[in-house]
């Protein structure tokens, strides 16, 4: 479903007038999911906003808000567990923090409280887990080898407090850089102002994080490097195909969804563009081989015959992982 040619005009005219009071920025006024997330689900173009700097992303906030102050700002990261709309969400503009300059910087910041067994990191908000794994073990700090594979970016995985291997990425937070989209204001905030969670943190909606503080502790390079590597090939064995990952929590580190989901008979079942992955019950695959749109209606369905299948055969109520754009 894309807008109306009317609106298009008047979104094509707002980013024209947009991009040339905030220089740098690019407004696209009919973006589609399947360019901005990685499972590729769901029909309705929507305008998008993306920003590359600091600076940028408060002009383009508060002159947003200037003319357009009944719209609804929403937050989009890497879209590694995001699945998009089919129905229009009025007045909405999404923004992202792109990579490049402020965005994808990693410097190591003095401190007070700097020593020889830990060092800090001011991370931008569009670097990848990874990069950062790997950045700072070159100057001989680590600890967190078990966040290296996490696809998506730094913002998104604060927000979901993302976690591998018995740690998360609030471990390692000491301080988060943030925006209010309300209003375009910006400020520092330490860890404690927000409440961390399994997969989960109290981030307010209209929040968006710009770079975070990490702490890292001094680590032997060779060891590190032997444990990223090991994690790396771990993650390499992830089916193939377009998705957003494991579909649902585990219940519990002994009773995984993906093992709880292949004694259910889940493997294989599908409608739409999407099936559960052969190799991996959580795993829902999009296949883009048919000739369907990629609907989040299929998505939704396929989500609910699953749960329905587990709460049936095992009376566990499985919570889903993934994040709907409609629920944001």
């Amino acid at each position: 479903m894309t807008p109306q040619k009317s609106t298009i005009h008047e979104l094509t005219k707002l980013g024209h007038t947009l991009e040339s009071k905030v220089p740098g920025v690019r407004f696209t006024p009919s973006m589609s999911w399947q360019k901005c997330t990685t499972m590729g689900a769901g029909t309705w173009k929507f305008p998008f906003l993306e920003v590359f700097t600091v600076q940028q992303t408060a002009e383009a906030v508060r002159f947003l808000r200037s003319i357009r102050p009944s719209w609804k700002i929403s937050l989009i990261g890497g879209g590694s567990n995001l699945i998009g709309c089919d129905k229009p969400l009025p007045l909405t503009v999404f923004l992202k923090a792109s990579p490049g300059k402020d965005f994808s910087r990693i410097d190591r910041i003095s401190t007070k409280q700097d020593q020889a067994s830990s060092a800090l990191f001011e991370c931008g908000a569009a670097c990848s887990l990874g990069k950062i794994v790997q950045h700072v073990l070159g100057q001989g700090y680590g600890g967190a080898s078990g966040l290296c594979g996490i696809p998506g970016s730094l913002g998104g995985a604060v927000r979901m407090n993302a976690a591998a291997q018995g740690m998360s990425v609030g471990d390692f937070v000491e301080t988060l850089q943030i925006l209010n989209t309300e209003t375009g204001e910006i400020r520092r905030v330490g860890k404690d102002y927000l409440t961390w969670g399994y997969h989960d943190s109290s981030l307010p909606g209209n929040e968006m994080i710009l770079s975070a503080g990490l702490r890292f502790s001094a680590v032997n390079i060779e060891d590190e490097s032997q444990k990223i590597q090991l994690e790396l090939n771990r993650r390499s064995k992830a089916p193939r195909g377009r998705s957003a990952g494991s579909i649902f929590r585990n219940p519990s580190p002994r009773n995984p969804a993906g093992k709880i989901l292949e004694e259910v008979g889940a493997k294989g079942l599908q409608c739409g563009s999407f099936s559960v992955s052969q190799e991996h019950a959580n795993w829902i695959i999009n296949r883009g081989d048919t000739l369907q749109p990629d609907r989040e209606e299929d998505f939704i369905h396929l989500l609910e015959q699953l749960t329905h299948l587990v709460l049936e055969k095992k009376g566990i109520r499985l919570v889903p992982e993934v994040q709907f754009v409609h629920s944001k």
